[in-house]
């Protein structure tokens, strides 16, 4: 049984800032129907002086790895400085924009794939992918292969369906990996601020140890935590001073030291709104052997 066949057609682009050369599917371009992964164009781009690229993929994502020199990713409101070596994603119908350092020459290669349900996993924020072109750039020179070289008896739908594929799940994977990898490592971090509650901790001192900007720190904490950073310190200082007002050893401003705070009057009215107790009635219910419910 002969496979079905899908045809590329060569086209290039040529003008003083951008010279490009890309072989595009000329029946999946105006489909709207498939819902599996499906190359739509593989394209190479030389981007000189101050040339910038607008994307809007209504039909796909669009997967640039950028090869030599430097440009800015601008994407949902954000500018993000990318470098050879990095891939640049442009979501389903999301508005991107590409752009050369000043001065500067970028050349990268793309894919395009026919936006379908694996590709509806990718989050918003999951727009750069860095150091990558040792697991793409072999890929990508295999689809330049396939599709250049088809001619005019085409290229076997099968056959750039498998490419598409490995395409879709070698970038949900390693996401998904850097998720694993950056949920650990958030984990540890929580962690080492619980051990030193002492310390005179603000939400910039924790956007800098972890070496973050003040928005992805707040984004970080209300997805792992689902409070603010703050929210969260003050709720680990009062419950590590409830432990240690456990201990009869323990006076109530060696607690209070201990777990961060300075002043006890605050210290008493946080710790009264969070457990509907004052630290004193709280230490003494501890050491009378009746068991303290929140």
């Amino acid at each position: 049984m002969n496979s079905q066949r899908s045809y590329y057609k060569e086209n290039g682009i040529h003008t003083e800032l951008l010279d490009e050369v890309s072989w595009a599917d000329r029946f999946m371009l105006k489909s709207s129907n498939r819902k599996l992964p499906y190359l739509l164009v593989y394209g190479e781009s030389l981007m000189k002086g101050c040339c910038s690229v607008n994307f809007f993929t209504q039909q796909s994502c669009a997967f640039n790895l950028i090869t030599n020199g430097e440009g800015i990713f601008s994407t949902g409101g954000r500018d993000i400085p990318v470098r050879a070596g990095d891939m640049c994603i442009s979501s389903h119908l999301q508005e991107h924009n590409l752009r050369v350092v000043p001065g500067k020459r970028l050349t990268k290669i793309y894919v395009g794939v026919y936006y379908n349900l694996l590709l509806a996993q990718l989050e918003p924020e999951q727009n750069v992918i860095r150091h990558c072109a040792e697991l793409f750039a072999p890929l990508f020179a295999r689809i330049k292969t396939l599709l250049r070289d088809g001619g005019k008896e085409g290229v076997d739908t099968f056959a750039q369906s498998v490419l598409a594929y490995e395409v879709v799940y070698l970038i949900l994977n390693y996401f998904q990996s850097e998720k694993t990898t950056g949920e650990n490592e958030f984990k540890k971090f929580l962690h080492k601020i619980t051990q030193n509650l002492g310390k005179n901790h603000s939400l910039e001192s924790m956007a800098h140890e972890y070496n973050c900007s003040l928005s992805t720190i707040r984004r970080l904490f209300l997805k792992h935590c689902e409070i603010s950073p703050m929210h969260f310190l003050k709720n680990a200082r009062l419950e590590y001073a409830a432990y240690l007002l456990c201990h009869p050893d323990i006076s109530i401003r060696a607690a209070m030291q201990h777990c961060g705070y300075r002043d006890q009057s605050f210290f008493t009215r946080d710790f009264k709104a969070h457990f509907k107790i004052t630290p004193l009635a709280y230490h003494k219910k501890n050491m009378s052997g009746n068991k303290f419910v929140e």
